[in-house]
């Protein structure tokens, strides 16, 4: 989601995220048990390989290609095709991203040493969050904005991206209905889109930053994370209680 959108257009998107994927009304990611242990458990090991330079090495085509299989199921067959070519796109992009950090070490200027990026959050290779809908909520806005890249790569280029315990399928205290659901899933999808939206401004230097509605009912700039949370909440709020889906949906 770019920062040139007008308000409007930000939320049309939202608007079409939560129809087409985002929601259980209509989602287009992996949602049974086996498909998300899977689907984790390649992403982990592909992270990890491009971590320590070995993106392009025989281990990583081979979890590329189980992530592929995975991501194709009943898509048309040219799907295949461009998530290799995505794949080297994301490349690219994390080695753009790691020299943009190192440029920002280097500069020796006061706005540089008060401007800090916070480091990037890591997952355990054992944490529950691996391939969930919410890690592909968030990595499918990263990977719109980067150029149309299928939504595991945005997962691949931030990991714990829109990480909350109230994502976490094993915890038996939020086994819940009603309003309540509601709000959590209002939570869910705004944390989501905050951490993508907040990570590109931050990493890759395009996006709206954390303030993703661009709302004037904040007291905060866009680059602190607690800017325009209060819009945003009521914005998933109200999409979440629409009682029908559009027929444009």
């Amino acid at each position: 989601m770019h920062s040139y959108l007008s308000k409007e257009q930000r939320e049309s998107y939202l608007r079409e995220l939560f129809y087409s994927s985002f929601s259980d009304r209509r989602a287009s990611v992996a949602t049974r048990n086996e498909e998300i242990r899977s689907l984790g458990k390649h992403l982990k090991k592909l992270y990890d390989l491009i971590e320590i330079g070995k993106g392009l090495s025989s281990d990583a085509e081979t979890s590329l290609k189980e992530i592929i299989k995975i991501r194709t199921k009943g898509r048309p067959g040219f799907y295949e095709t461009k998530m290799m070519v995505d794949y080297k796109k994301v490349l690219l992009l994390r080695g753009q991203r790691e020299d943009m950090e190192i440029n920002l070490r280097e500069q020796q200027c006061f706005q540089c040493i008060h401007n800090k990026k916070t480091p990037l959050a890591i997952l355990r290779g054992d944490d529950w969050y691996w391939g969930t809908k919410q890690q592909l909520r968030c990595g499918e806005i990263i990977a719109d904005t980067l150029g149309g890249l299928d939504p595991v790569f945005g997962v691949v280029l931030y990991p714990a991206g829109g990480r909350t315990e109230l994502a976490n399928p094993h915890n038996k205290q939020l086994r819940i209905t009603g309003k309540e659901k509601e709000e959590i899933d209002a939570i869910l999808y705004h944390t989501a889109t905050h951490d993508a939206c907040g990570y590109l401004n931050e990493y890759h230097q395009i996006g709206p930053g954390y303030n993703y509605l661009g709302t004037m009912l904040t007291v905060f700039p866009t680059c602190v994370p607690q800017s325009g949370r209060l819009a945003a909440l009521m914005f998933w709020k109200k999409l979440i209680n629409e009682p029908d889906t559009p027929y444009e949906y």
